[in-house]
C-alpha cells in the first residue's frame, strides 16, 4: 500500500497529474487528495527516506471523501427521480411533454450541459414517456376523439416548427421572445380569470381549420422559444373549445409522439457540443433511463388525475405552467 502523502521521486517525474491523482486514490480512503496551485512548489523532500511529499500549505483539495461522493450520487439520483415523476405526471395528467421542467433542470444540475443538448435530451425523453404512457392513457379514455383531429394538429405543429425557425432567422431573438411572451401572458390571464369556453360542435372543415391554427401557433412558439409547444397547445385547445377537456390528454399525447419522432433525427445528428455522459449529437443518453423509469410512476398517478380532474382545476394548473414558461423566457431574454 502506498504511503498516503508520499511517492517516489522517479514516479513523480514520469507521471502526469491525472496519473498522480489516480495513485493517491489507492491510499487509505482517498480523503484529502491534493494537487498544486499554479506557480507554487508542491514537493518537499523527507529527510529520512529521501522521498518527496505533497506540501499541504501549497496545495488545494480537489477530490472529496467517499462519504461526500456517495452523497453527491444520492442527490443526483434524487433529483432525476423527482424530475421523472413530474414528467410522467405532466404527460399523462395534463397532456404536456414536460420540457418546461426538464430543460431548466438539466442546465441547473448539470452546469456543463449546453442548451441544445438539454432540449434534445428533453425531446427524446418526452418521446419515450409518451410512447410508454399512451397505452394507459388509451385504456383509461372512455370517449376517444377522432384520429383526424390529432392528425390536423400534428400537421399544424410541424408547419409551425418551420415558421418559428423562419421567424427566428429573420427577426432578432429578443423581438421574437417578446412577441411570444405577450402571447403567453394573454393565454395565462384568459385561463386564470376568463370565462370557461365549453366544447362546441362545429362543422368538420371549420373545426379542422381551428385545430390546424392551434397546432401552428403552438409549434411556432415551441420552435422559436425552445419551451416546447405542448405547454401552449393544451391551453389553446381548451380556450377555443375545440375538444372536451377530458379528451385533451389523449390527443396531446398523440401529437407529442408524432412531433417528437419527426424532430428526433435532427437532434441525434446535430453537432455534439457536450462531450460527457454518453452523448450522441444533442441527446445525453446517460440521464434517460432513470428519468423514464420514474416517469412510469408519474404516468400511473397522472392517468388517475386526468380521469378525476375538473375543467376549472385543469385551467388553473395550465395557467401556472404558462407562468413557468413566461418566467423561463424572461430569464432567457435578460440573463
Amino acid at each position: 500500500m502506498l504511503h498516503r502523502h508520499t511517492i517516489n521521486v522517479m514516479m513523480m517525474e514520469n507521471l502526469n497529474m491525472a496519473q498522480i491523482l489516480f495513485l493517491f486514490t489507492l491510499t487509505n480512503d482517498c480523503r484529502g487528495v491534493m494537487i498544486p496551485r499554479k506557480g507554487m512548489c508542491c514537493r518537499k523532500k523527507l529527510p529520512d527516506t529521501g522521498e518527496y511529499a505533497f506540501d499541504r500549505i501549497a496545495t488545494k483539495k480537489v477530490l472529496f471523501s467517499r462519504h461526500e461522493t456517495n452523497m453527491t450520487i444520492i442527490l443526483q439520483i434524487l433529483w432525476m427521480s423527482l424530475l421523472g415523476l413530474g414528467v410522467g405526471l405532466f404527460s399523462a395528467g395534463l397532456g404536456l411533454g414536460g420540457g418546461v421542467l426538464m430543460v431548466p433542470a438539466f442546465i441547473t444540475f448539470i452546469p456543463e450541459m449546453d442548451v441544445h443538448t438539454a432540449k434534445g435530451t428533453s425531446l427524446f425523453i418526452i418521446l419515450l414517456v409518451a410512447l410508454t404512457g399512451f397505452p394507459r392513457v388509451r385504456h383509461a379514455q372512455e370517449h376517444r376523439p377522432q384520429l383526424t383531429s390529432s392528425l390536423v394538429i400534428i400537421a399544424g405543429a410541424l408547419a409551425g416548427g418551420y415558421l418559428g425557425a423562419a421567424l427566428t432567422a429573420r427577426m432578432s431573438e429578443k423581438a421574437v421572445l417578446t412577441l411570444f411572451l405577450l402571447f403567453i401572458v394573454f393565454l395565462m390571464l384568459r385561463l386564470a380569470v376568463g370565462e370557461p369556453q365549453p366544447f362546441i360542435q362545429r362543422k368538420p372543415t371549420h373545426k379542422s381549420g381551428l385545430l390546424f391554427c392551434a397546432g401552428l401557433a403552438a409549434g411556432a412558439a415551441g420552435s422559436a422559444t425552445g419551451t416546447g409547444g405542448g405547454s401552449l397547445l393544451a391551453p389553446l385547445i381548451l380556450l377555443m373549445g375545440l375538444l372536451p377537456h377530458t379528451q385533451l390528454v389523449y390527443s396531446a399525447n398523440q401529437v407529442m409522439i408524432a412531433t417528437s419522432i419527426a424532430a428526433a433525427p435532427a437532434h441525434f445528428m446535430g453537432r455534439q457540443l457536450y462531450h460527457e455522459h454518453f452523448t450522441i449529437g444533442h441527446v445525453c443518453l446517460e440521464v434517460v433511463p432513470l428519468i423514464v423509469l420514474f416517469a412510469q410512476v408519474g404516468i400511473i398517478i397522472g392517468v388517475r388525475l386526468n380521469h378525476s380532474m375538473r375543467a376549472y382545476h385543469r385551467r388553473l394548473i395550465l395557467a401556472w405552467v404558462l407562468a413557468l414558461v413566461a418566467l423561463r423566457i424572461l430569464i432567457q431574454m435578460f440573463v
